[in-house]
């Protein structure tokens, strides 16, 4: 019974691991070069996700996370801590800006808006290394 009890909780963990790795708003990154603290990742939302999860997998150098969306629409980006959310630093890079914004909080989220129905936020990694950061992401119209 025990034995049966276990293998159905492995089942159902197995089941909802999966559905994260198949979910296409989740986006995982893997960074090539762990001694370049100058590699720059480039991720780029999907256009049919509003809210998701991005997973930096060894966090090193800097990622680039945009945002494009057609037409005229203008839009906020915002990244809201996660799980284990790491980030040394956050520019906001949308339409030749490059200015400094303020880390996500547990009640504050980090957010740029849109030029040109484009954006960008450049998170730089923290001095440590770690295994992997999680945070969030949510696009609205504004």
């Amino acid at each position: 019974m025990v034995c049966r009890v276990l293998v159905v909780l492995l089942t159902i963990g197995l089941v909802h691991s999966q559905v994260a790795f198949d979910d296409p708003c989740t986006l995982t990154t893997y960074v090539s070069n762990f001694l370049d603290k100058d590699f720059v990742l480039n991720v780029t939302v999907p256009q049919d996700c509003s809210t998701g999860t991005v997973n930096w997998n060894y966090p090193r150098g800097s990622l680039l996370l945009k945002a494009i969306r057609p037409g005229s629409q203008e839009f906020t980006l915002c990244i809201e801590e996660g799980w284990g959310t790491s980030i040394g630093s956050i520019r906001d890079r949308s339409g030749g800006r490059d200015e400094p914004i303020d880390l996500p909080t547990a009640v504050k989220p980090a957010c740029t808006t849109s030029v040109d129905s484009q954006t960008a936020l450049l998170l730089h990694a923290p001095a440590a290394m770690l295994y992997v950061t999680i945070f969030n992401y949510n696009i609205h119209a504004t």
